[in-house]
């Protein structure tokens, strides 16, 4: 049985617990906890360290009467601990541990690219606080590499102005294990600049005879591909790489998009089947019928037997890599005379071309496996100044009174050779495709 003694002061107490033999075992300093007096405050020490103890309950007794004369909150010595550790966390840990606890909104892990791409927005500001602790850097830091050049690009530095302000949001919030923020604001309170025009919804959609020239001129075990983006269901190109035999029902015409392709959490090794982009992502798309005979001798062709086979067979490796599909494009695309273009651009041109062969943006949007409108309008639904142009003359034909004039009579003539040069290459082509069905 242990045995215990007191030793009372103006400030707390010190008791001494001893064994059944009689012998000090251990002392303890405590006081009453000033936010509730039913609570003790207390820490132990050695039988020998009395001077210790004592010392520690009049620097607490010190503590807390400074507390009371600035009106300061009082907080008890863990609280005071965990400020203490909190204040040397440089910004630099801090940043990894935000990265490995980073989640997407369904709470799942990021894909190794993604990764890839979240420590490259990162380290456009990383070097310049990663030794800095978490709560020393102040708005004026943050101004001084806000307005300093910023070689990597503006689209780089709108990114990384989103994470800097992502990161410095999860520091000024309470931690999950509901202890207090590491600092009580978020010093980033500068406006992220704003998303420079990428140029995309200046490129053209694809032609027919681009398109055409496009299957040419890719390898045969993967000419296919451009054909299932551009004309079912806009698929993104690691969609594309990521799918099998069984994903095309042809009984109903569909194609079930289920995954995409990746090189797992560390963006390492080789590529393999991962979940596709977003939720919205996994749909059914219609299959043309015209695909139809098209995608039958692909699988004939080159796929291997079984629902499980891959559609686009790789030559050395088990699923077909982005890189190498971007590859293959990039080659066809300087063939087709398209150099301006890449693969998301078939995705593009997807949603322009069926909005304008009558189909309305909501079944755009479903066979893109959008869910904002506004994402689908700005980025996908294309203008074409072709066909916008013939839509402002029919309408002023038939508003205006018919004036002939030798300018109406020039441009119609200026139209129709544009016209005529067109029907000149799709009959060159059509003749080029009989000679080789021949």
């Amino acid at each position: 049985m242990r045995h215990m003694t007191k030793n009372r002061r103006d400030f707390g107490n010190i008791t001494r617990r001893a064994n059944r033999n009689g012998v000090v075992t251990s002392l303890v300093a405590r006081y009453p906890d000033p936010n509730n007096p039913r609570h003790r405050i207390q820490k132990s020490f050695r039988p020998s360290e009395e001077d210790q103890a004592i010392m520690w309950l009049r620097t607490e007794e010190k503590y807390l009467n400074q507390c009371l004369s600035t009106h300061t909150p009082w907080l008890s010595p863990k609280q005071r601990e965990q400020m203490l550790d909190d204040s040397r966390v440089l910004f630099g840990d801090y940043v990894e541990e935000w990265i490995a606890n980073y989640r997407t909104k369904t709470g799942a892990r990021l894909s190794g690219s993604s990764m890839r791409n979240i420590r490259a927005d990162v380290s456009h500001f990383l070097d310049d606080f990663k030794d800095m602790a978490v709560q020393q850097i102040t708005p004026q830091d943050i101004r001084k590499w806000y307005e300093k050049p910023h070689p990597e690009g503006p689209h780089a530095f709108h990114r990384a102005c989103q994470r800097f302000k992502a990161v410095m949001r999860c520091a000024s919030t309470e931690r999950l294990d509901g202890s207090p923020a590491l600092r009580p604001d978020n010093p980033f309170i500068f406006p992220i600049p704003p998303l420079p025009d990428s140029g995309r919804d200046k490129v053209p959609p694809i032609t027919p005879e681009e398109l055409r020239a496009l299957y040419e001129n890719m390898p045969g075990y993967t000419r296919l591909s451009v054909y299932l983006s551009a004309l079912a269901g806009g698929l993104r190109i690691g969609e594309v790489c990521a799918l099998r035999v069984g994903d095309i029902d042809f009984r109903n015409k569909t194609l079930h998009v289920r995954h995409s392709v990746s090189r797992g959490e560390n963006d390492r090794g080789a590529t393999r089947l991962s979940s596709t982009k977003t939720a919205s992502s996994t749909r059914n798309v219609i299959i043309p019928d015209g695909l139809i005979p098209l995608i039958r001798e692909h699988i004939a062709k080159y796929c291997d037997p079984g629902r499980d086979a891959m559609l686009f067979k790789p030559r050395k490796v088990t699923v077909l890599s982005q890189n190498t599909l971007r590859k293959h494009f990039d080659v066809a695309k300087k063939a087709a005379g398209r150099p301006d273009i890449v693969f998301h651009t078939l995705r593009a041109s997807h949603a322009t071309l069926l909005i304008l062969a009558g189909g309305t943006l909501r079944e755009a949007m479903n066979q893109l496996g959008h869910t904002s409108t506004d994402v689908a309008i700005r980025h996908y639904q294309r203008a074409v100044d072709e066909h916008t142009a013939r839509v402002a003359n029919a309408l002023a034909d038939r508003m205006l009174p018919a004036v002939r004039t030798p300018e109406v009579v020039e441009a119609e003539i200026a139209a129709t050779e544009e016209q005529l040069e067109r029907v000149k290459r799709r009959l060159e082509s059509l003749r080029r495709e009989l000679r080789e069905l021949r």
